[in-house]
């Protein structure tokens, strides 16, 4: 099942890679613009700006230092969280690989110094 998730995927991120991201059109004739330039017009970049969106399409949240406090704690939390739970799922495979390589194969040995008869 994990094999064909796997695949389905694959196939979609090729698919996705393969696709046209822009659909083909002719650009049209806009004030501070023209067919043989396609740039973005001037007076369309100013009003994008006025509108609110940032030119450079930077996506950073703005956090104050409360939140960015909060985030911070939040972070550490969890890794400590992940700590003690690869120590609690590591002890009892240690215990386990020990048991079974070094104390299994001397119990007879261990066994024989105790003869009652």
């Amino acid at each position: 099942m994990a094999y064909l998730l796997y695949k389905h995927i694959k196939n979609k991120r090729a698919n996705r890679a393969t696709a046209p991201t822009e659909p083909e059109h002719s650009v049209p004739d806009l004030p501070g613009g023209n067919k043989t330039n396609p740039e973005k017009p001037q007076a369309l970049i100013n009003q994008n700006q006025t509108h609110g969106e940032d030119s450079t399409n930077s996506k950073a949240p703005v956090v104050d230092a409360e939140e960015a406090e909060r985030i911070k704690a939040e972070t550490s939390r969890r890794r400590k969280y992940r700590w003690k739970m690869v120590a609690g799922l590591i002890l009892p495979n240690f215990l386990a690989a020990v048991d079974t390589t070094i104390v299994a194969p001397a119990v007879p040995i261990i066994s024989s110094h105790f003869s009652w008869f």
